[in-house]
């Protein structure tokens, strides 16, 4: 199974379109295998951006990522590369077709919703750049995660091991609200 790195932006977060681009993905059959809510550095977006880090609209791009956290999510599917950019649309939100995540939800170039990788090697580089091979779960060939592993895979690093919510850094709050969102909507059953 192949997986692939996707960062919903500052304004997918600030318009509150986290639940409706999940949704998505999850209704692609995409499995979500690792996620966090994290502020991005300087730093890590210099080499996340490596490609463009020398252009002028760089700064922009920079300012805008950096403005509020963020969510990185690792997913997993057949084909999920190509198909996770086909759900997006182009990287212009103005020139995506209505139906797609960046034409329903997207305003411009830089404003649009989500970032994803765009190649089998770079979701590699990626995934390793926002994950510690400990924070990406597995789903056996054929077999389901049980429900409370699933279900805690999403909120994972913010909810103590026996299922109980306790909140460990400020980012938790965020976390904590998308677990919430999945319990209520069946992704987890009410004991998790």
């Amino acid at each position: 199974m192949q997986k692939s790195l996707v960062i919903l932006k500052p304004d997918c977060l600030a318009n509150k379109h986290v639940g409706n681009v999940i949704d998505r993905f999850e209704k692609a059959g995409f499995d979500i295998v690792g996620t966090k809510m994290i502020r991005l550095s300087s730093e890590v977006l210099r080499a996340h951006y490596a490609h463009v880090a020398d252009k002028p609209f760089y700064p922009e791009i920079e300012a805008f990522m950096s403005s509020t956290p963020v969510i990185v999510l690792a997913l997993q599917g057949n084909d999920v590369v190509a198909k996770i950019r086909d759900l997006l649309g182009p990287t212009d939100s103005r020139k995506a077709a209505k139906g797609t995540i960046r034409g329903d939800y997207g305003t411009e170039m830089m404003k649009n919703v989500v970032h994803a990788s765009d190649s089998d090697e770079n979701a590699r580089i990626e995934l390793a750049r926002f994950f510690k091979p400990e924070e990406l779960f597995a789903y056996s060939e054929g077999k389901r995660f049980s429900a409370q592993s699933s279900c805690i895979s999403r909120a994972a690093f913010f909810l103590h091991p026996a299922g109980a919510p306790e909140l460990k850094s400020p980012c938790a709050f965020a976390t904590l609200r998308l677990w919430r969102y999945l319990r209520r909507r069946g992704g987890c059953p009410a004991g998790v």
